[in-house]
């Protein structure tokens, strides 16, 4: 995460624990990151 922040690569963030919700949801309202939920991950959605 804070790798691709650092390098201005937008993310796909996909939370599955802790406080990985929290930091999926700071980069999606920064415009950093796509926050894709465990149960919306399809092989279309990762594609979309």
């Amino acid at each position: 995460m804070l790798g691709g922040l650092s390098n201005g690569i937008p993310q796909l963030a996909i939370p599955q624990g802790a406080d990985q919700f929290m930091n999926a949801s700071a980069l999606a309202g920064a415009g950093a990151a796509i926050p894709l939920m465990p149960d919306e991950i399809t092989p279309d959605s990762v594609a979309a």
